[in-house]
């Protein structure tokens, strides 16, 4: 959504932007900010509050740099912590669950019944309106992506 903000900025009509917003919402989400947008009573922002608006779009973009750089940094390091689940699943989803259990040693503590759901988004209001960024798959968390998982057909 951040990318959508950048495109908005200030627009009040939908339609001029819509090719732009293409690029990074489904329709659904478009569909449901244009709804969201002519029902309600708002303002145009002040240049001040642009700038503000901005700026935080900047800060946005910072902290997402920061996060793939440490992302990188576990995931390189992931063969020496945990060799055996690097081995399963590939360094990058051994990160993502070490980090979601809180280590390696939480990350054993977990029954298997309860690992599927490692990293499951949970439904809100938000996303039963459109407005999800990932699709609603009943029992589906981290290892979803995982490749061994991929390679069963789906009502497995």
């Amino acid at each position: 959504y951040r990318a959508a903000i950048g495109i908005i900025q200030n627009e009040l009509d939908f339609s001029l932007v819509n090719e732009q917003l293409n690029d990074v919402l489904s329709s659904n989400q478009i569909i449901t900010i244009s709804v969201a947008g002519s029902t309600t009573n708002g303002r145009m922002l002040t240049q001040e509050e642009l700038n503000q608006v901005n700026d935080a779009c900047l800060y946005l973009d910072e902290l997402q740099s920061v996060k793939n750089e440490l992302t990188l940094f576990v995931e390189s390091r992931m063969e020496q912590w945990s060799p055996s689940v690097c081995a399963l699943v590939g360094p990058a989803l051994a990160a993502q669950l070490l980090a979601s259990t809180g280590g390696l040693a939480e990350l054993a503590r977990v029954p298997s019944c309860n690992l599927q759901l490692l990293g499951k988004n949970r439904s809100t209001a938000s996303s039963r309106g459109g407005m999800a960024t990932q699709s609603r798959t009943q029992h589906a968390g981290f290892l979803i992506d995982c490749d061994l998982v991929q390679a069963f057909p789906n009502y497995l």
